[in-house]
């Protein structure tokens, strides 16, 4: 089996590295069983707001990502068009801007995004990863450089960046949870993730989805939520970019069984016919020998969600199935207790004051709209 180390630094200190970051205070390390304290409940969805109709491709977005800032105002990011839309929390259109090119405000190739505790909007280009700064009116302020790749990222309350990236050498990739200062200086190194290559055949990396992954969620004031998915285990950080808790939960793996790892091989040897006459055919064995890089469980997770309050939600790894939009998502309260499991029947990209937040496909064209769901038994699942 192969598993990857967390390990997690701090600023070196006279005896060496102490565990934590940027604090005297030990961070707190809870343990949870395998069982929530309040056993499984189904989330109670009510439509509340929806922005886009389906009726006019006009008012739709290409699928791109969008944001909630503390007001309850929304920031789609429309790829296509290379542009932001806002909405206010009633979802009335207060601002857009941006268009395709390279000088400032432009949004060329944008790919993440992120806001700060002021309402100020961040797009990365996909590109050359440089980030750009809009005020709550969608005005340019500036262009930001990190001094590496930032895979996600967000910004700390005294203005500086977290973000995750990686370095490579022969051997391994090393995933890094890491603060930098405005001007992209790294300022401090919070955790490591050494992770081995993926396995590939003939330059195709295979089962990417089966790999586990980094994870990184930012709130807008700063505190964020980071996690490898090979583990139960989430860090969370303060909005200064300090680590307050790990949380762990004992619950076991599920295992890559020889069926799913035949469905791969089928799977690939299908998709060969759908592939350019140029791209390398692959055989069985070539396949199965990619494959033997997987280690021997599936991800516990696919994504971390922080909500205003502190609560935690984990949404468990399923695999992917385009008639079943249905997701389970663990809760742990902000001290960091697994409360319950809680059923959704939708993809939910947000949680924030009592409310979740989708992306509703329409049609095959690549189209969505927003939807705004409140969570008619919010205060049941979160009360003491």
């Amino acid at each position: 089996m192969i598993r990857t180390r967390f390990i997690v630094v701090s600023l070196l200190t006279a005896g060496g590295l102490a565990f934590g970051f940027q604090t005297a205070r030990k961070p707190d390390i809870v343990r949870n069983p395998p069982k929530p304290v309040r056993g499984e409940l189904a989330l109670d969805l009510a439509e509340d707001l929806n922005i886009g109709d389906e009726k006019d491709e006009n008012s739709l977005f290409s699928d791109g990502s969008f944001s909630v800032d503390a007001s309850g105002s929304i920031w789609v990011l429309d790829w296509r068009e290379c542009r932001v839309q806002k909405f206010d929390a009633n979802g009335k259109q207060v601002a857009v801007f941006g268009q395709n090119g390279q000088g400032p405000g432009d949004l060329e190739q944008p790919l993440r995004t992120c806001l700060d505790a002021s309402g100020h909007y961040y797009v990365q280009n996909a590109g050359q990863g440089v980030i750009s700064e809009f005020d709550p009116n969608g005005i340019f302020v500036r262009r930001y450089s990190p001094d590496r790749w930032a895979q996600r990222f967000g910004i700390l309350a005294d203005g500086g960046f977290i973000y995750e990236t990686f370095t490579v050498d022969e051997e391994t990739s090393t995933f890094h949870i890491r603060t930098a200062d405005r001007d992209g200086r790294v300022r401090s190194n919070i955790a490591d993730f050494p992770s081995p290559r993926m396995g590939s055949a003939k330059g195709r990396i295979l089962a990417v989805s089966y790999y586990p992954k980094l994870q990184l969620s930012v709130r807008p004031d700063g505190a964020a939520v980071f996690g490898e998915s090979g583990f139960y285990r989430f860090t969370v950080t303060d909005p200064r970019g300090a680590v307050v808790r790990t949380v762990e939960a004992d619950i076991p793996a599920a295992p890559l069984t020889a069926d799913l790892k035949e469905g791969i091989i089928r799977r690939t040897l299908d998709s060969q016919s759908r592939l350019p006459a140029s791209a390398p055919s692959l055989t069985r064995d070539e396949i199965a020998g990619a494959l033997s890089k997987l280690q021997a469980n599936l991800p516990f997770f696919s994504r971390l969600l922080l909500d205003e309050k502190g609560y935690v939600f984990v949404e468990r790894y399923r695999e992917y199935d385009p008639q079943d939009d249905s997701r389970i998502y663990d809760l742990f309260d902000p001290t960091g207790t697994f409360i319950c499991r809680l059923r959704s029947p939708y993809f939910i990209t947000h949680f924030q004051d009592g409310k979740a937040y989708r992306r509703v496909r329409i049609g095959d064209e690549g189209y969505s709209k927003i939807q705004r769901l409140k969570i008619r038994n919010w205060d049941s699942i979160a009360s003491k």
